[in-house]
């Protein structure tokens, strides 16, 4: 698991929480109100994430995060963290998972 802050363009407001890697998806649970299921998922194939920068603002919770803008299914969102945890984003989204040749068409653009 994985800290970082997400916002969405109708919860403008960074929200903090837990990302977890799977081999197919990401699940994104809130730090608030936590719960067994994720409150959202991205799955490999469908998601591009944008050219990653360093947070306009502060992010309680997060020193010097690095944000980067993304999609998934027509919705856009941000996502921020430390950049330790950017890489490995972009290491899984360019990587397939384990036992498949093929490549994965998430992106990093």
């Amino acid at each position: 698991m994985l800290l970082c802050a997400l916002r969405t363009p109708t919860t403008p407001q960074w929200r903090l929480g837990l990302l977890r890697f799977g081999a197919d998806r990401l699940d994104w649970f809130s730090a608030i109100g936590p719960s067994l299921r994720p409150e959202r998922t991205w799955e490999r194939a469908g998601m591009v994430l944008g050219s990653p920068a360093p947070a306009r603002e502060a992010i309680p919770g997060l020193t010097d995060p690095i944000a980067a803008p993304g999609s998934f299914a027509g919705q856009n969102f941000d996502i921020a963290m430390a950049q330790s945890g950017l890489t490995a984003i972009r290491a899984w989204t360019e990587s397939s998972p384990p036992g498949f040749n093929v490549n994965i068409p998430g992106q990093f653009t």
